[in-house]
């Protein structure tokens, strides 16, 4: 249904939610939906997207913003992704395996003269899963340390140095 149609008044304070909001959604809506393309399956990210946003809008009122609003967001579509593999297990289903995902290389810069580049998909396979999630998180879904380590709960010096470590054994290998 159309707003045209709402008849419920909406105030000018929470038309400054909404409008913030709508802005959030065009801001981090593809990182959303790529990390929904990485972890289950691509054709489901869409939809999986809209859920998280819709879960927000719900619950905006329980933002304390002690975090910021894009860490807030993620974690919904955490507990999403543990959602969709719980019912995936019940139905005896797999959720789509990203280490399979295209193939993608990825250049990185460590000094100002070295190019480094590695295979992602390949790197992915031989690394621990809360590696998986930082690399994951850096290069597929383009979270800056400090979002990445808000997600997975460590400092960001911890985050720097496991992404960092990890990349150095694929440049080894």
């Amino acid at each position: 249904m159309s707003g045209a149609h709402d008849t419920k008044p909406v105030y000018p304070d929470e038309q400054a939610i909404i409008t913030s909001f709508e802005r959030a959604y065009e801001q981090y809506r593809q990182r959303i939906r790529n990390y929904f393309s990485l972890k289950l399956n691509p054709m489901v990210a869409d939809d999986l997207t809209q859920q998280v946003f819709l879960k927000a809008v719900e619950n905006i009122q329980s933002f304390k913003g002690s975090s910021n609003l894009f860490t807030w967001i993620f974690k919904i579509a955490q507990n999403t992704v543990k959602n969709e593999y719980r019912r995936l297990s019940r139905k005896k289903e797999s959720p789509f395996d990203f280490t399979e995902y295209e193939s993608q290389s990825i250049s990185l810069e460590f000094t100002k003269f070295v190019d480094f580049r590695i295979d992602i998909g390949a790197a992915l396979k031989e690394l621990d899963e809360v590696d998986q999630e930082i690399i994951a998180l850096r290069f597929f879904v383009d979270c800056t340390l400090s979002e990445i380590s808000n997600i997975v709960g460590m400092r960001e010096s911890a985050v720097k140095n496991r992404l960092y470590r990890s990349l150095e054994r694929q440049k080894r290998n």
